[in-house]
């Protein structure tokens, strides 16, 4: 079974994990994005494949005046890709960040910036833990946090 996770937005956070381990994280800005979509889309859909995106809200206490509202687009673009691909497609409400992250054994640091590949494997361990029954999903040695 192949997982996939993104912290959508104008730089994306992506984690991988297959076969009961993690394959790599990265983070892209969103043209780079598309070409990676593109290459995942294109992927062989033989494996079941689970894609989970952390979900973006328009919330009324958020100005959102002449914004491009880049995670929205993104959101759209990995919908559609995870479409191409025959996969599962899954939203997670950004609130569950803390508990991913203790399961993912990442330290999680509030109001952080430009660390979207942790958050990325935050949402990859909260659904490995809750949806597929593992433990924990551990993702770094305690000095890379």
């Amino acid at each position: 079974m192949y997982y996939i996770a993104f912290d959508p937005g104008a730089t994306t956070g992506i984690a991988e994990w297959e076969e009961g381990r993690p394959l790599w994280v990265a983070q892209y800005r969103i043209e780079d994005l598309y070409e990676f979509l593109h290459r995942l889309s294109q992927r062989s859909s033989e494996d079941s494949c689970e894609i989970i995106v952390e979900d973006y809200k328009v919330r009324p206490s958020v100005n959102h005046a002449w914004s491009d509202v880049n995670p929205v687009r993104v959101i759209g673009a990995i919908q559609f890709a995870a479409w191409l691909r025959k996969a599962n497609f899954h939203l997670q409400q950004p609130a569950i960040k803390p508990v991913g992250y203790a399961m993912a054994g990442i330290e999680y640091k509030p109001n952080k910036k430009g660390t979207h590949w942790q958050d990325a494997c935050a949402h990859l361990a909260y659904y490995l833990c809750t949806k597929e029954g593992m433990k924990n999903a551990p993702w770094l040695p305690k000095d890379r946090n």
